[in-house]
This record gives structure tokens, sequence and C-alpha cells, in this order.
């Protein structure tokens, strides 16, 4: 349960390095943040911009139509996270831990994935063109629906991985 909410502001505004059962709606991060855990939090309408997310740990998070704008999110550690028709064109990801985490509607392309870490990863009707998933290590990864042309998966084992609804055209 939800206990407050956080209508329109920046991160600024609201001084914390552990945020848990909170909403967000309108919200904007900007810049560097050294250290920040949140847990059980609902971000919709959110603009996560221009910085690096040095501390970042997430869990059992949902993001509802955000936009994350040169943002670094490497690194990090995401833990039953569902972003839904989400805005992360060029994000790095690399070298982070994703356990549980379903990216539905979301436009993913320039992404890097590359080093991650993925268990029981989704990627639903998205758009992930030129992306990079080179040397991942995973358990169970699902592409459904989803725009991988121009992608890389070099030294990425394909065993297991379902591509036949795919678009993967260009695939490197």
């Amino acid at each position: 349960m939800i206990e407050e909410d956080i209508v329109v502001g920046k991160y600024s505004d609201f001084k914390s390095d552990y945020v848990n059962d909170f909403s967000f709606n309108e919200f904007d991060f900007v810049g560097y943040y050294d250290y920040i855990e949140i847990k059980n939090c609902k971000f919709d309408n959110c603009k996560f911009y221009n910085g690096k997310f040095q501390g970042l740990d997430i869990s059992n998070s949902f993001f509802n139509l955000c936009n994350f704008s040169n943002v670094k999110l490497n690194d990090r550690s995401y833990d039953k996270i569902i972003f839904n028709n989400c805005n992360l064109v060029g994000i790095d990801f690399s070298g982070s831990y994703l356990d549980y985490v379903e990216f539905n509607n979301c436009n993913l392309n320039y992404c890097n994935f590359s080093g991650c870490n993925i268990n029981n990863v989704k990627f639903n009707n998205c758009s992930c063109k030129d992306s990079f998933f080179n040397e991942i290590k995973y358990k169970k990864i699902t592409f459904d629906e989803c725009d991988l042309s121009g992608s890389e998966f070099y030294h990425f084992k394909l065993k297991d991985i379902d591509f036949s609804s795919c678009n993967i055209s260009g695939l490197k």
C-alpha cells in the first residue's frame, strides 16, 4: 500500500537516501545521485535526466510513462521492476543485475546491456534497435514482439531464446 503521494517536484525538494512505499507523479529526477535506495514505489509520468545514479538500488517498483534521458544506470541492481510505456533510449545498463524485470511497450533503442547478469527478464513489444547485448549471463530472458534490428549479441549464447515473433534484421 502506498503511504504517501509526491506530486510534481524535483528530487532536490525531497531529500532522502531511502524511499519506501511512495508514489511519484510528474516528478523530475535531475543530476547526480550518490546513493538512493528505492523500494515498493510507483513512478507515473516521471522524468530522469542528465545524471548518473551511482548508488541506485531499486526493488519492487513500477515505472509507467516515464522518460529517461542522458542517464547512466550501469552497475546497479534492479529486482522485481516493471517498466510500462517508458522511453529509455540510449540508457547504459552495462554490468547491472536485472532480476525479474519486465519491459513492456518500451523504447530501448541504443541501450547497452553488455555484461549484465539477467534472471527472468522479459522484453514485451519493445523497440530495442541498435542495442548492445554483449557478454550477458542469463538464466531466463524473453523477447516477445520486439524490434531487435541492428542489435549486437556478441559472446552471447542464444540457447533457449525464441526470436520468432521479433524483427531481427541486421542482427550482429
